[in-house]
Order: C-alpha cells, then structure tokens, then sequence
C-alpha cells in the first residue's frame, strides 16, 4: 500500500524528473535485498584486556525466511517466552529473584529437550545478545 502511495507521489513528468520503474522502493531500505541477504547492525568487535582477548559476536538481522513450525518448535516458543515473563516474577521483594531463577530454569531445560543439539547451541549463542524469544526466533529463521 505505501508502494502505491509513494509511486503516485513520484514525479511523472520529464521536467520533475523519470517516473520510477514498477516495483521501485523510495524511501524503504528495509526492503528488498536486505530481507533476502539480511545485513549486520553491529559488527564483531574484539576487546583486548590483560585476561586475553574477548569477541563479542556480531549482531544483525538474518536472510528473512519463514521458519518451518513443527509441534515441538512451537513448544519450545512457548517455554522460550514463559523463560522471558518469568522475569516478572523478580520483581516481588524477598523471593523475587529465587522465583524467577527457579521458572527460567524450568523453562530452559524444557527448550533444551525439545530442540535438537544444533538448533540449540546456534539458540545459547543468539541469547546471548537477545531474548530468549527472540534469540529461538532467529534460530528458527537461521535453520530454516
């Protein structure tokens, strides 16, 4: 719809200028090869410190295809967003934190008994910089 809007917007005379060609996005980088290729929003970055060499890992958003659902994935999805609400949890005073630690812990060993060994170490490496929601998200994107 806003292609419509921003190709209706577009000079159409030769003195504004060529009208765009069918399909052209004006104003949208989002779009297009971006979201078949994916692109980096943060680079890698090495830290040196006197303990050794530290690597944060790059950040950005993977080639966007629609990850297949199976039962057990959407399962996994379920505890990965229980994981992710049970912070809610941290926030009553006294026992907060040891609730939260206890329902992420449960949560957690259920995803690592639904996924399969590579699907959930490329998920401990993506929740690393996201929500666990997210991070499976990804996973699912990246795997396929």
């Amino acid at each position: 719809m806003a292609d419509k809007v921003l190709q209706k917007l577009a000079p159409a005379s030769p003195s504004q200028g060529p009208p765009l060609p069918r399909g052209a996005h004006v104003g949208w980088p989002w779009k297009g090869k971006r979201l078949r290729d994916g692109f980096q929003v943060v680079p890698e970055v090495r830290v040196p410190s006197p303990f050794g060499t530290f690597r944060l890992p790059s950040y950005g958003l993977p080639p966007l295809r629609k990850p297949r659902w199976t039962k057990e994935r959407k399962e996994a999805m379920r505890h990965a967003l229980g994981s992710d609400l049970s912070q809610v949890a941290a926030l009553i005073p006294a026992v907060g934190d040891v609730v939260a630690d206890v329902l992420e812990d449960v949560h957690m060993a259920e995803v690592k008994r639904l996924l399969p060994p590579d699907e959930f170490d490329k998920f401990l490496q993506e929740t690393k910089v996201a929500p666990d929601t997210l991070a499976l998200l990804r996973t699912y994107i990246a795997k396929g």
